[in-house]
This record gives C-alpha cells, structure tokens and sequence, in this order.
C-alpha cells in the first residue's frame, strides 16, 4: 500500500492558472461544466448522472441531484464520502469552490487502479458532485491541471 500512496499528489486541485476546460459541455439540472478538450460525450444514468469519455480508464461525471435528507452541508457530506473511501487509501484535501460555492475535494485510487477526484457540495437544495478519474500512468501527476480545468469551468444555471 505504500508504493500506492507515495504517488498521490499533495492537493491535485490546489491553486492552478489553467484555462477553463472547453471540451463537452455536461449541463444538469442546477449545473454545467465542460470536459477536457479532445474528450467526448459519454453516457448518462437516468436522470442523475451525465458523462464525458477521454478514453480507456479516463472520465468525467457530473451528478446533480435533489438532497434526499435533512439539508446536510457540504462538509459532512464530504466527511462521509471520505469514509466511504477509507478501503481506497482515500484522503481528504483542501476545499475548493464551484462557481463560488465551497465544495469538498476527496480523492484516492479507486479499485479499477485508476486515481479518481471527487469535489462536491450542497447548493440550493441540490448535491452536486464532479468527479474525474484518471489511469494510473496520467495520475496524479498529471491531473492537478485536468481537474483545475474542469472545476474552472463550471457554473451554476440561473
């Protein structure tokens, strides 16, 4: 598990200068967001997930969904996505904003072997969750600026 951990990032979605991502536009519910440039338009579940595809082991989903409890804040429920990850050598990192709402920022290698970001909060009754996951030769050392691109180009709809 060591040699696992080694390579995790420090904080793979600290402070970044990258361009906004201009890639597939992801538009949900209260959210939108674009993925990578060359990416394309992946599948979506029903009514709760929409997609992007960069290719094997590499992807992109936006969830956007009613908050099905008591209004719960973005810090517990990333309190419990962490510990849903606790088998995932998961960790917690510094928070981040969507469009200026503070979100969560979970992140650890996911049994496909791929490194997989989870960055989500709770906004006007909705939970909305980004994750991108990336193949273990890209991660983590090239996703800091993936993800920063991606996160730089979501925006809540009106």
């Amino acid at each position: 598990m060591d040699e696992v951990t080694s390579d995790v990032p420090a904080d793979p979605a600290g402070e970044s200068s990258v361009e906004a991502a201009s890639g597939p536009r992801l538009e949900h519910h209260s959210a939108v967001l674009r993925g990578p440039d060359g990416w394309r338009r992946g599948s979506s579940f029903g009514d709760l997930q929409l997609s992007a595809d960069g290719g094997f082991g590499e992807f992109l989903t936006l969830f956007d969904q009613a908050v099905l409890t008591a209004e719960a804040t973005y810090d517990e429920m990333g309190a419990l996505t962490l510990k849903q990850w606790r088998d995932r050598d998961g960790r917690r990192f510094s928070d981040v904003e969507l469009d200026g709402a503070p979100a969560y920022h979970v992140g650890g290698w996911a049994s496909a072997g791929n490194w997989q970001d989870l960055v989500g909060t709770v906004h006007e009754g909705r939970y909305v969750e980004v994750v991108l996951a990336t193949p273990r030769e890209r991660a983590p050392a090239g996703v800091s600026d993936l993800l920063a691109s991606v996160l730089a180009s979501f925006e809540w709809r009106d």
